[in-house]
């Protein structure tokens, strides 16, 4: 992935003078690509070819309908996976290739609820929850509550130190393997 920076007009006078105003096209693409990893659409460039993202309550308006697009969730399943190394294999043989699927889809479906709920970043490590599938449930010894699909489940017992992101099987098995011995 590329990082985009957009460098705006700088301000001659005035309070703000030596500061930088985006134009209206800065912003539809720092959006743009921040929230749908894309260019901008037409949508977007109509709304910059009319000065409509010239005020914050604008541009919290149009943040807010990206969001609700697919391609904000594309992206941020992207943007998860590169962060978290999720597109690395397991490279366990024990675990069941929908386990392994389960513990990837985990730590995107943890992220994102901590993101679009108005989680605390805190959350990202230190939450004492998770959202699992009854499969992924018995892998970590926890009691499942009945019903099928994805759930909020909390750590208790043994798992109650497995704490936030890094606590996720997905993270541990990724990063270790049998054939990797660890540094003297």
């Amino acid at each position: 992935m590329l990082y985009r920076s957009e460098v705006g007009e700088q301000i001659t006078s005035g309070s703000q003078q030596g500061l930088y105003q985006l134009s209206n096209y800065e912003i539809a693409s720092m959006l743009s690509y921040t929230l749908w990893g894309t260019r901008p659409d037409a949508w977007l460039m109509g709304l910059a070819d009319s000065n409509g993202l010239s005020a914050a309550q604008e541009i919290r308006s149009v943040i807010e309908q990206m969001l609700s697009d697919t391609r904000a969730e594309i992206a941020f399943k992207r943007f998860v996976a590169g962060w978290m190394e999720l597109n690395k294999e397991i490279g366990s043989a024990a675990l069941s290739d929908e386990l392994k699927a389960d513990m990837k889809e985990e730590t995107i479906r943890f992220v994102k609820a901590i993101f679009f709920n108005d989680g605390r970043y805190s959350e990202l490590m230190t939450a004492n929850y998770s959202y699992m599938t009854s499969r992924l449930a018995s892998h970590y010894g926890l009691p499942w509550s009945g019903g099928s699909g994805w759930q909020q489940v909390f750590y208790s017992g043994d798992n109650s130190e497995r704490r936030g992101v890094l606590g996720h099987a997905t993270g541990l098995t990724i990063q270790s393997a049998e054939e990797k011995t660890p540094p003297c």
